[in-house]
C-alpha cells in the first residue's frame, strides 16, 4: 500500500506547477517511506522484529500525513494481522 502511494505522490509531484505542491507531494513520499523502509530488514532477521516500535513509527508518520489523502498504514497492518488470525500490539 505504502509503495503504491509513494509512486502516486512522486507522479503527482511531476505534475505540480508550484514549489509548495511539489514539496507536499515529496513530503508524502518521505513519510510513507519512513514508515515502511525497515520491513525488508525485519523479514530477513525476524528475531529483531519489534511490533510496538513499528506501530509507533507508523503512527508518527500518520500524524505527519494528517489531512492528506493517504492510507492509514496502522489500520492496514491491523486488518492484515486480523485476517491471518495473528496477535497484534
Amino acid at each position: 500500500m505504502a509503495t503504491i502511494e509513494i509512486r502516486a505522490a512522486a507522479w503527482q509531484s511531476e505534475r505540480e506547477e508550484t514549489v509548495e505542491g511539489k514539496r507536499e507531494a515529496l513530503d508524502v513520499c518521505a513519510a510513507m517511506a519512513d514508515a515502511v523502509h525497515n520491513i525488508p530488514l525485519f523479514l530477513n532477521d525476524w528475531e529483531k522484529w519489534d511490533e510496538t516500535a513499528f506501530l509507533n513509527i507508523i503512527r508518527v508518520n500518520a500524524k505527519k500525513m494528517a489531512g492528506k489523502r493517504v492510507s492509514d498504514l496502522a489500520a492496514v497492518y491491523r486488518d492484515a494481522i486480523a485476517r491471518h488470525g495473528c496477535n497484534s500490539a
